[in-house]
């Protein structure tokens, strides 16, 4: 399992690797795998963003309805922004 074609926390970073933003939730499932995927981007160097919403579940932005997708696609617009220059 630590393989890192199976997973992205065990492959090796440079701080050179693009800037990243990873998106979660409180309630994600993953959201311990985005925790230490930021702590090690982190600690490689990594320009990384990690963004954490509050009772939303895995996937929460495929729902548009809701205001918290809708801040999230501005917050990943707001990235965009920021980083493709």
């Amino acid at each position: 399992m630590k393989n890192p074609e199976l997973s992205p926390v065990y492959t090796e970073y440079s701080a050179d690797f693009p800037p990243v933003m990873i998106l979660s939730s409180t309630r994600d499932l993953l959201l311990s795998c985005c925790a230490r995927l930021h702590r090690v981007l982190k600690k490689a160097g990594v320009r990384v963003e990690l963004d954490v919403f509050e009772c939303m579940w895995h996937d929460f932005i495929g729902f548009p309805d809701i205001p918290e997708a809708d801040e999230a696609y501005a917050d990943i617009s707001a990235f965009f922004k920021a980083h493709l220059k």
